[in-house]
């Protein structure tokens, strides 16, 4: 079984979805709210032994049963306001714990496997990773230099070493990382994000702006993100 863990609005999960069940493989989709409200999850650990299940409507569904997970939740859940704050707060980092522990145990493909800073929103998660994957591929990472970038940021996306433009203006962008392409691959594999979103400025050398470790697509060319899916698919299947 197939895993999405998204929310219903999600145009990516809603084209694998699709496609998944026109394979005739078993899928299964939880939103957030869903998922951390509604579905218990049980975590099982002896040695290397990792085990578990989570309790879905119909029956359980053991973690060595999962062929593959989408991660591609909002992290805008908080417990009810029937808790007390602090409860709140317990409550809130627990379920996460036990989320995050389920899907590092995971031995099939995880998309994305993200660390613990995106998981607690830390706002410095994004910056980290644009630093390390711009020494990783070689890319500038300190603004404007000798060679001029201008203009407006051109997105590419990165699917487990793919690189897919979001316009015709990205395209040179995608050609000229197109050598670096291994590099970029084992950096994702090693990450564990194997989708995200590069926003560089054109130049000599191109500048990264910014990275998206779980871009949304939702404002995407319909032909972007049957791309981004059809990769993804690959990933999963």
């Amino acid at each position: 079984m197939i895993l999405i863990l998204a929310e219903t609005h999600d145009p990516l999960a809603g084209i694998l979805q699709t496609r998944i069940e026109e394979r005739g493989q078993p899928v299964r989709r939880l939103s957030e709210r869903e998922l951390m409200e509604e579905t218990p999850i049980a975590v099982e650990r002896d040695g290397r032994r990792f085990g578990g299940f989570l309790r879905l409507p119909g029956g359980d569904v053991g973690v060595n049963d999962l062929s593959g997970v989408l991660v591609r939740i909002s992290r805008r859940w908080w417990p009810s306001p029937a808790f007390d704050p602090p409860d709140q707060m317990f409550v809130y980092h627990e379920t996460t714990a036990a989320l995050f522990c389920l899907l590092a145990g995971l031995s099939c493909p995880v998309v994305n496997r993200f660390d613990l800073g995106w998981w607690l929103c830390d706002r410095a998660y994004p910056e980290l990773l644009r630093e390390e994957l711009g020494e990783r591929l070689g890319l500038r990472l300190d603004g404007m230099d000798g060679a001029g970038s201008a203009g407006l940021a051109a997105s590419v996306y990165a699917v487990d070493g793919r690189l897919i433009p979001a316009s015709v203006a990205a395209a040179p962008l995608a050609d000229h990382l197109a050598g670096r392409s291994a590099a970029l691959a084992a950096w994702q594999a090693s990450s564990g994000l194997r989708i995200c979103r590069l926003d560089l400025l054109a130049g000599e050398e191109p500048f990264l702006e910014r990275l998206d470790p779980c871009p949304s697509l939702a404002d995407e060319a319909p032909d972007v993100t049957e791309r981004v899916a059809a990769a993804a698919l690959e990933m999963l299947s």
